[in-house]
């Protein structure tokens, strides 16, 4: 039976979600179907261990397009084990994937006198990233 993360039902032990009691007179009930609703779960599902995960087809479905979060959720794995196959198959970040900055370019570049919007088109960053760095960091000892 799927369960609700956020409601404890008085009535019934456990959590279980409203679509499926049959107490219609409650004064809690949740009106989301489990469609809309992001907060349950099914306690019988459980995420595939990475070693059972077809690697093969995870390579295939994103180089097909198919965005790494659906990847996921049509092998029933976490985001971050398509993120490993496909590093491990592709020996890069996959697209969309959390990169990290090279701080040092950006720093350089800040020297060099260019403004922070065309630093982070140079370095394929956020504004929001490079004015982060070189708010935070400016003032360590960079070496």
């Amino acid at each position: 039976m799927i369960t609700c993360t956020v409601y404890k039902c008085k009535s019934r032990a456990g959590r279980p979600c409203c679509t499926y009691c049959d107490a219609k007179d409650c004064l809690e009930r949740c009106e989301n179907h489990p469609d809309r609703c992001k907060v349950w779960r099914d306690p019988v599902a459980q995420k595939a261990p990475r070693s059972s995960i077809d690697e093969a087809e995870v390579v295939r479905l994103s180089e097909g397009g198919t965005p790494r979060p659906e990847i996921a959720r049509r092998l029933g794995c976490s985001l971050q084990s398509v993120d490993h196959i496909l590093r491990k198959h592709l020996g890069k970040q996959p697209p969309g994937a959390k990169r990290r900055l090279d701080h040092e370019e950006i720093f350089r570049l800040h020297d060099q006198g260019l403004s922070i919007r065309a630093i982070a088109k140079k370095v394929n960053g956020a504004d929001s990233s490079i004015a982060y760095i070189l708010r935070t960091e400016r003032g360590k000892d960079r070496g």
